[in-house]
């Protein structure tokens, strides 16, 4: 079980690393080009009226979206041959979302950051952790209860600490 640990762990790791690069390399972008103003039109968020949303509701929205990653995770044991297809689904559902998230945090800047200060790493360490759940099954070929559960888990509590910071609270 210390290997899978470990295992988990780097894969969180790296999977955190690589989506922080590649959102601020397109963030970088966004500034560089000039196009903040162009991308707030085709956003339409105004931070300085933020929607009060309640925990739970965030909650349910974010564990929701991370459900087909666990499935993910039982579908390539029980279906190897899925692997590619799964793979690119993951890093395409996942990758769009973070580079989403990084134009909107380029265009809006700090307005944006002041909303929820702290629930964006804590929603990309879910992503990552449930991430890890689907490549510790996807290396090890088996669907590890004591893995798949921690790394649920974990998951579930980190959703409920971002949904926290971002709602500010409101029940």
């Amino acid at each position: 079980m210390g290997d899978a640990v470990a295992g988990v762990l780097r894969d969180t790791v790296v999977v955190v690393l690589i989506a922080a690069a590649a959102g601020a390399l397109t963030a970088a972008i966004v500034v560089l080009s000039g196009a903040q103003d162009s991308l707030r039109d085709w956003y339409a968020l105004t931070p300085q009226r933020p929607v009060q949303v309640g925990v739970g509701e965030l909650w349910l929205s974010n564990a929701r979206a991370l459900l087909p990653t666990f499935g993910a995770a039982a579908a390539v044991v029980w279906w190897p041959r899925a692997r590619p297809a799964l793979d690119a689904a993951l890093v395409l559902i996942f990758g769009a979302n973070v580079l989403l998230v990084a134009v909107a945090l380029a265009a809006y800047g700090q307005p944006l950051w002041d909303l929820g200060p702290g629930h964006y790493p804590l929603e990309l360490l879910a992503v990552a952790t449930a991430t890890a759940a689907y490549l510790d099954a996807r290396r090890s070929r088996a669907l590890r209860a004591g893995v798949v559960g921690a790394c649920a888990a974990l998951t579930a509590l980190v959703v409920v600490l971002a949904a926290l910071l971002e709602s500010g609270g409101v029940a």
